[in-house]
């Protein structure tokens, strides 16, 4: 299969941010935040201006002002999507919280009692939302999908995985072409509600009126992206990935996967990468960059994360962090058509 990594070819960087992290993509909107504060602009990142404060404790605030403090404490937002009428969801530290369109604030609407976060946050086109749970469950209890059918207000659960059914939920999907929600699940080969191996895990994925496509997650076999045919069940192995790929974006007419450098028996890399195409045949590597020293425990593993919403503009929203000169920069790329 065709493909080009060396990224000296890639789209020019359009522009680029420090301490900034996109989170959402909304016609000729961007939502991105910088520590706790919530900003908007125009799709290019010009004209931003501040609408919100994470509701987090005010200590959590403060410290979140200095890199390091935010790594460290995983603070601020870490995803975010708006309804049709402009009330804003977000994913926060222990928490999913709420901002009606109208008012300045964000406030605590659900509380997350097992791990510090769910992965993201799924809305489906009649405006019902949903999220599961992803803790470490070592002792595989039952395992939580969430859901609101109120805009965000109140949250029931919507679907229980038995006890020793999956150890956690990955992301949990709205499938255009199908008209219907995908829960990804883990870890191990039993617990994938596909069929049971490790070239079923995945975090990041898309949708195409073929089937599903999607990064693998796997400490244990090399990572690719994939095509699960849906109509025929063939699976197509389309482009080898360095390491685990937790993100994904289609973005002006380009599909787009990033890696993580997250060392494993088979992720034998320091490097974060992020790769496009535009017929799933031809690959170009956009960007490499190496992770910083800092000890991954404490201060996270090396990643690019791209934002989520409509890319139906010529751009691409990814933040980059723990890497060399760009930790914790949102950068913006025009993509070519």
């Amino acid at each position: 299969m065709p493909s080009q990594d060396d990224d000296s070819r890639a789209p020019a960087l359009f522009q680029s941010f420090g301490f900034a992290r996109a989170l959402y993509a909304a016609g000729d909107r961007l939502y991105w935040s910088r520590g706790a504060e919530l900003f908007v602009s125009r799709a290019d990142g010009s004209q931003a201006r501040k609408i919100g404060v994470s509701p987090e404790p005010g200590w959590l605030r403060a410290a979140s002002r200095s890199k390091l403090g935010f790594r460290l404490l995983r603070a601020g937002f870490h995803d975010l999507v708006e309804l049709p009428s402009g009330d804003l969801i977000a994913i926060v530290r222990k928490a999913i919280a709420r901002k009606p369109a109208q008012e300045p604030c964000f406030s605590i609407a659900h509380r997350v009692t097992r791990g510090s976060r769910p992965l993201n946050l799924c809305l489906a086109p009649d405006g019902r939302l949903y999220f599961g749970e992803y803790f470490d469950n070592p002792g595989r209890a039952a395992v939580q999908i969430y859901g609101s059918e109120d805009g965000g207000r109140s949250w029931e659960v919507a679907y229980t995985f038995a006890a020793g059914a999956v150890r956690h939920v990955h992301r949990v999907a709205w499938d255009p072409f199908r008209q219907g929600v995908w829960v990804f699940t883990g870890d191990e080969d039993s617990e994938k509600r596909f069929a049971g191996r490790q070239h079923f895990r995945t975090v990041a994925c898309l949708f195409t009126s073929e089937g599903l496509l999607y990064g693998t997650d796997s400490p244990f076999e090399a990572n690719a992206v994939q095509l699960l045919e849906l109509g025929s069940g063939k699976l197509r192995r389309l482009h080898p990935l360095p390491s685990s790929s937790f993100s994904a974006a289609h973005a002006g007419g380009h599909f787009v996967f990033s890696t993580a450098a997250e060392p494993s028996p088979v992720n034998d890399t320091r490097a974060c990468t992020l790769w496009c195409s535009r017929d799933l045949e031809s690959w170009r590597r956009l960007a490499r960059w190496e992770r910083d020293r800092l000890p991954a425990r404490f201060f996270q593993y090396g990643n690019i994360i791209l934002a989520a919403g409509d890319h139906s503009r010529p751009f691409l929203y990814s933040s980059s962090v723990a890497v060399r000169g760009r930790d914790q920069e949102m950068q913006i790329w025009r993509l070519a058509p």
